[in-house]
């Protein structure tokens, strides 16, 4: 039986701001200094760009950096399912998905690799701490508030933060992601209430906001979009 990477790290992109080229490719050496001794996988998922998301710029980074993958469909879908398009198509011991402009750094992916790589837990979630609430857009802090308050009550106000955009997996997890049915952000609202069906073990950890993070306002678009999604969510 071939042997199995210990991670992929799953980085879902639409509409990049200009200039991710050169930020993936600074972010892709920050990995290989930390996970220096591991055999891991990146995978950016091109969620249907109308904008900035150049193949060939893409392309040519995964030339010279053999970890990287990158896959893309042409019609937008949302953050679950950009997740979980890549997800269904890398086999790998564990899985951790950030955002492509890893919003908590680096050094708190080596954490949570190190917390699934123990064993003890299926999932590592992260907890958004105060001075990053702060730093969002007056619209985007009102919405992470309330979804704070709402993913409490719907989990017995056992998770407090769904939102928070750095999580972990085991194979465990990875098989009840996959039959996630949400494709917006309210993905991660369904994936708590179900791991907690389950039974799978999860553990916290606290971040930060990384030095010179943009935090971008959400669209009304997105915001009617993602209403919808949580009275879905409500019934499955």
């Amino acid at each position: 039986m071939e042997k199995l990477p210990d991670l992929a790290i799953i980085l879902p992109v639409y509409n990049p701001r200009p200039g991710w080229p050169t930020h993936l490719e600074n972010a892709l050496r920050q990995l290989q200094r930390i996970f220096e001794s591991i055999d891991y996988q990146v995978i950016v998922t091109n969620d249907g760009s109308t904008q900035h998301f150049d193949p060939a710029a893409a392309g040519s980074l995964a030339q010279r950096y053999p970890e990287l993958r990158v896959l893309s469909y042409t019609v937008n879908r949302g953050k679950g399912a950009a997740i979980r398009f890549a997800m269904a198509r890398v086999e790998t011991k564990h899985y951790i998905y950030t955002d492509f402009d890893f919003p908590f750094g680096f050094a708190a992916l080596r954490r949570v690799y190190d917390l699934l790589h123990e064993g003890r837990v299926d999932v590592v979630m992260s907890r958004r701490t105060r001075q990053y609430l702060r730093m969002l857009p007056p619209m985007r802090r009102f919405v992470s508030r309330a979804l704070r308050w709402t993913s409490g009550l719907l989990t017995g106000f056992r998770i407090d933060d769904t939102q928070a955009g750095l999580k972990g997996f085991n194979r465990r997890a990875r098989a009840l992601f996959l039959t996630l049915r949400t494709d917006g952000f309210l993905f991660e609202v369904e994936f708590a209430r179900k791991m907690l069906r389950r039974g799978l073990r999860y553990q916290y950890i606290s971040v930060s906001p990384a030095k010179d993070l943009h935090l971008p306002n959400f669209s009304l678009r997105t915001l009617w979009r993602e209403f919808k999604n949580w009275f879905r969510v409500l019934w499955r």
